[in-house]
């Protein structure tokens, strides 16, 4: 990863655009978070990436990225992001949120931590019956 940052910082100082993204919406903070690169987050975001940019296709955060993505749900790069800015309840484009995204993945200490940082339990999303969030919210109980 050593090359790969430091060829970040020679980008960085060449001007590079840091929320520059592709076809679908996807930003180099999107895909540092992807691989769980938070040395790479850190730079992007002093470099002024959006923390809450939003891929095109579900309208997730970095954050939300990573909560919602099987495997994911690593809690340093959901520190990092949080500690730089990130909204914990910021919405998807179904109405879910980390948390919502964590509990769908079973990433349980992601979900511990995110309740930690003030994550709504209180939020029922777009697509989710009333009564398959309450069995939701029992399981959290359950982690916690």
């Amino acid at each position: 990863m050593k090359g790969n940052i430091e060829c970040m910082e020679t980008l960085i100082e060449s001007g590079a655009n840091v929320d520059m993204a592709e076809q679908s919406g996807l930003t180099a903070l999107h895909m540092a978070t992807d691989g769980e690169q938070t040395r790479a987050i850190k730079l992007l975001v002093k470099a002024g990436a959006n923390v809450e940019a939003r891929d095109h296709s579900m309208g997730w955060t970095p954050l939300l990225r990573c909560a919602g993505l099987k495997n994911n749900g690593n809690v340093d790069v959901a520190y990092e992001l949080i500690r730089l800015g990130a909204q914990v309840d910021a919405l998807d484009g179904d109405g879910k949120t980390a948390l919502h995204n964590s509990i769908i993945n079973s990433h349980q200490n992601l979900c511990r931590f995110l309740l930690e940082h003030g994550a709504s339990l209180d939020l029922i999303t777009k697509v989710t019956s009333v009564f398959l969030f309450v069995f939701l919210r029992s399981l959290f109980y359950s982690i916690v």
